[in-house]
């Protein structure tokens, strides 16, 4: 396998690089040898001024000696013709593009003309004139020879300039261009060096890769044919397909590490690829150690060999197979999600914004109680079908989705083309797919579930109604009925102080009735308004410490615990989130009931035990809000009842034992059983005739939670 096309292509550009280096160079030569040509140019316009300066200034000498000559009167024609014969040459040689040389040439001819006049006439020239025209001409010279020396102080400093600028342009070219070889020179050697690194790279890549590299060179049969193959490169991915060594792959034949090419006709599609000199790819089956794999082949021809590269896809076509049976169980759960939206009667839409298109699925027109085949909705949406009362809060909600990108969720009634009234409930998000804007959104058949919400807001009214009613026997009871009851054992007490112990047996036994029965019913009273009470709302919850409620429980019982001989034995109770109350009424009801039903063949015990549970080992079956519990067991070796009673010892006025052998109105563990529900707790009885009971008591750790909604 060829791995030098980096380098050579580096050494290409490098070589470039100098080829370019030495053009440079000449075109700074080139520039050079021009500058000279300037320089000389320069220094040619410098003499040529130098003599033009001279001419000036021989026309100034000849200027003042013709006037010489004239004052004195000594001017002759002779003398004047070899003056006028000089000028002319001085003047030949002049630049004419002074702008004081067309008044200086004006003023010399006309003076030469009439000094030549003058000899021939001298009578009819003015002096005056003649002197008048020999001022001028010399202020015309001298400003031309000021325009001259000017132009000769510019070329001066252009010469000088070029003559100091050549040798350093000339100077700086030559460093520039040793530098850009030196560079050159270097980045070629640090190629050749970055080249053989990268040749290591790519071999350490190809052996760590699963894809088999290699590069054969032909092999010639004496008539001229390829026999064979010579694997001058080859990866170690090779050892996957041949157990010859690594070692002796390299300059090896083909036909001997690979023996199973030459029978599976893969031997000559190598040998057509190469001498064709066509690029061959095509996935193989070759079987291998007793094992069928898969593998891509390509075959790169090129004049020296053939290139070969193998990926192997065994793995590949067992994921295939996995993902086909992923794509069959996604089919499948597709259909159950169909049918989950059948039975939920839900429906799914994916609305493309800019388009205004709808995508709906299918349940959707089945809510609408029509096909696809009846009606579009690809263009319009549900628009239509909104009730004409829910068409206002409809556009709002869709107007706020649009412009505030917000989710939204509402309920809505729709009209079918079967003319049912359907209400229907959608959420609905705002998401941007690849930059193109869309709402994804369901919809829900809800008019089940709304006619159920008016029978329970029907039901809840009645509720009220009856609530209503319960707090006027509240107030009843608290006032009305305990009246006539207060003046009963009133008089009973007045009549008692009187003459009672007077009176015959039988009248003090069914006065004693009389007592017994007010006293009762007033205690029944009693313990209905605490029932009824328990539900109020205007109870406040806080962190309310057991410890101190039941020492005041203690408190209420000190007398009887003392006179009874009560043994009490309580743990350290927690903080419970609760109404004070409510939770000092639920230990004082419970301590009554185990002092009611003592045995009396034993002393009497109570224990009060606590501790804090995960709400996953509370055996008992109700809605847990919270992650951890109090549980609290009140624990005496009492009378007991039987197990199967269990829940019923919690239900209103229900009574376990007959009224003259215990006392009570079959209302105090009632009103346990609410208080703690209150609280969202749990309690529970267990009992063993003539042993004990014990109650269990479950109170959330922590702060109340809404509970969840029923069905």
């Amino acid at each position: 396998m060829e791995n030098k096309t980096d380098f050579t292509t580096t050494i290409k550009g490098y070589k470039v690089s100098l080829a370019l280096s030495g053009l440079i160079l000449v075109i700074l030569f080139g520039i050079v040898i021009y500058q000279i040509l300037n320089l000389q140019q320069s220094g040619n316009l410098v003499a040529n001024h130098l003599d033009e300066t001279r001419n000036i200034n021989q026309l100034v000498i000849n200027l003042n000696k013709s006037e010489e000559q004239f004052i004195e009167s000594k001017l002759t024609n002779t003398y004047l013709d070899s003056i006028i014969i000089d000028n002319n040459k001085l003047i030949k040689d002049l630049d004419v593009n002074y702008r004081s040389y067309n008044k200086f040439l004006s003023t010399h001819n006309r003076l030469y003309n009439l000094l030549r006049y003058y000899l021939t006439s001298p009578h009819d020239v003015s002096k005056a004139e003649l002197k008048m025209l020999f001022s001028k001409g010399r202020t015309f010279k001298n400003n031309l020879l000021n325009e001259h020396k000017t132009k000769l102080l510019s070329i001066s400093q252009n010469f000088k300039s070029q003559n100091k600028t050549i040798p350093k342009f000339f100077l700086f070219a030559t460093v520039i261009t040793f530098i850009v070889l030196s560079i050159s020179v270097y980045h070629l050697l640090r190629s050749r060096k970055s080249s053989n690194e990268k040749s290591k790279i790519l071999d350490a890549i190809l052996n760590n890769t699963n894809d088999i590299a290699n590069f054969y060179k032909p092999v010639y049969s004496v008539t001229n044919e390829v026999e064979d193959f010579t694997i001058t490169y080859a990866s170690k991915a090779n050892l996957t397909l041949t157990d010859v060594p690594f070692k002796n792959i390299l300059n090896n034949k083909v036909s001997e590490v690979y023996p199973f090419l030459k029978p599976s006709g893969l031997f000559n599609q190598l040998v057509s690829a190469y001498v064709k000199q066509e690029y061959f790819e095509k996935v193989l089956e070759i079987p291998i150690k007793e094992q069928i794999r898969y593998f891509k082949a390509r075959y790169i021809p090129v004049k020296s060999g053939l290139q070969v590269m193998i990926t192997e896809l065994t793995n590949l076509y067992s994921k295939q197979n996995e993902l086909e049976e992923a794509n069959y169980e996604l089919s499948l759960i597709n259909e159950v999600f169909k049918e989950s939206e059948k039975i939920a009667k839900l429906g799914s839409y994916i609305w493309t914004i800019n388009e205004n298109h709808f995508a709906f699925s299918d349940n959707v027109y089945k809510i609408l109680n029509q096909s696809k085949s009846e009606i579009d909705l690809t263009y319009k949406g549900l628009r239509d079908f909104v009730h004409n009362e829910d068409l206002e809060i409809y556009v709002d909600q869709i107007n706020k989705i649009l412009n505030n990108q917000e989710s939204i969720e509402f309920n809505f009634r729709i009209v079918t083309p079967d003319g049912d009234t359907k209400y229907i409930y959608t959420s609905a998000d705002y998401d941007d797919r690849d930059g193109e804007p869309i709402i994804i959104g369901v919809i829900q058949d809800i008019t089940q579930r709304a006619s159920n919400e008016n029978r329970v807001r029907e039901k809840n009214i009645e509720l009220e109604r009856r609530n209503m009613e319960l707090d006027s026997f509240n107030r009843v009871a608290s006032h009305d009925l305990q009246e006539p009851l207060r003046k009963i054992q009133m008089f009973i007490s007045r009549i008692k102080e009187l003459d009672f112990d007077n009176k015959n047996e039988k009248y003090q036994l069914y006065f004693s009735k009389i007592e017994d029965g007010a006293t009762r019913m007033r205690s029944l009273i009693n313990n209905l308004l605490a029932f009824s009470r328990v539900d109020s709302k205007d109870y406040q919850f806080e962190f309310t410490n057991l410890n101190t409620v039941f020492e005041e429980v203690l408190e209420t019982f000190s007398e009887t615990i003392k006179h009874l001989k009560v043994n009490i034995e309580v743990d350290k109770l927690p903080n419970v989130y609760g109404i004070p109350f409510l939770l000092e009424q639920l230990l004082t009801n419970l301590i009554s009931n185990s002092l009611k039903y003592m045995a009396r063949d034993r002393d009497t015990k109570i224990i009060i035990q606590s501790s804090k549970i995960h709400y996953k080992q509370i055996p008992q079956e109700f809605i847990k809000t919270h992650a951890y519990y109090h549980v609290i067991k009140v624990i005496d070796n009492g009378i007991g009842f039987n197990q199967t009673e269990n829940e019923k010892v919690f239900e209103l006025f229900q009574r376990l034992h007959e009224r003259n052998e215990y006392s009570g109105t079959g209302i105090g563990l009632a009103i346990c059983k609410k208080i703690v529900l209150k609280h969202h707790g749990f309690i529970s009885a267990n009992s063993i005739v003539n042993k004990g009971s014990i109650f269990t008591i479950y109170l959330p750790s922590g702060k109340l939670k809404m509970l969840p909604k029923k069905g």
